[in-house]
């Protein structure tokens, strides 16, 4: 970007164009960037420009990956049916589970002691005493 010293004077659409001239050799990157520039009002001049800090630059850049904005539409409707693959997964998961609960506890015991007890007696350290 232009030194703030060469600025000076140039105020109105000629200092909009020469901006957005210089402006374009990060485009996608920097296009929601901001730089804080403070004119005099009285003279209409440009007395300073001011660099944003670390962490607001960061802020600023890590918009368009919040809100989905650089990839186009075709990044929008990847995006959009790994959201629905997302849902039907824990959907049907949450379906398993419910199905799962909806057994009875003694059923579920009786299963796993193979419907007699006599595995699970055979099994179990008392057994022997």
């Amino acid at each position: 970007m232009t030194d703030a010293s060469e600025w000076q004077g140039r105020v109105g659409a000629s200092w909009a164009a020469e901006w957005r001239r210089t402006d374009r050799s990060f485009a996608p990157l920097t296009e929601r960037l901001l730089t804080p520039a403070l004119v005099d009002a009285e003279t209409a001049v440009l007395t300073d420009i001011r660099t944003m800090p670390w962490y607001v630059t960061a802020l600023l850049v890590s918009l368009p990956l919040h809100f989905g904005d650089y990839g186009g539409m075709p990044m929008k409707i990847i995006w959009a049916l790994l959201d629905v693959a997302t849902i039907v997964m824990l959907g049907s998961g949450l379906y398993l589970w419910l199905a799962r609960r909806k057994t009875s506890v003694e059923t579920r015991i009786a299963a796993i002691e193979g419907r007699d007890g006599s595995a699970a007696a055979a099994a179990s350290p008392r057994a022997a005493e």
